[in-house]
């Protein structure tokens, strides 16, 4: 592996947060995600040389020309006086049958033995809700 500088290291611990030793352990593993590998961001990839350039120029005491990102660049303006159609809502709303349970995909979250166990909830006696459901098992109902 060629050597690295040791203002790159240095870079990627102030910057980057994170230790060199970290970085080369998840670049060796890097092949264990091969859409990351083909993942080709050209904002990303400018974004990180940029920011190289600045960390190298005031790490030597150099005047950089690189601008910093915009702050702003994904903060869109919000019309608050926006109307909303309130009868679309209505309509999405009416239209929901309110007798469906949760639709699950796939095996549900609870096993067949576990689903007749009816939860408690908060301001339920704890001792009455036990010797309800329980009280059978210990003789006392």
């Amino acid at each position: 592996m060629p050597s690295v500088a040791s203002w790159e290291r240095e870079f990627c611990k102030v910057v980057g947060s994170m230790d060199w030793n970290v970085f080369l352990h998840k670049k060796k593993h890097i092949h264990l995600h091969p859409k990351a590998l083909e993942w080709n961001d050209i904002a990303a990839k400018e974004a990180f040389n940029n920011a190289k350039r600045r960390f190298w120029s005031q790490k030597h005491h150099f005047s950089c020309d690189v601008p910093l990102p915009d702050p702003d660049l994904y903060i869109y303006n919000i019309d608050w006086d926006s109307k909303i159609d309130i009868k679309l809502d209505l309509d999405s709303i009416s239209s929901r049958d309110d007798n469906e349970g949760p639709e699950f995909i796939g095996d549900p979250l609870v096993p067949e033995t576990y689903r007749d166990i009816v939860p408690t909830g908060w301001g339920d006696d704890p001792a009455a809700t036990f010797s309800a459901r329980y009280g059978d098992l210990l003789g006392s109902n």
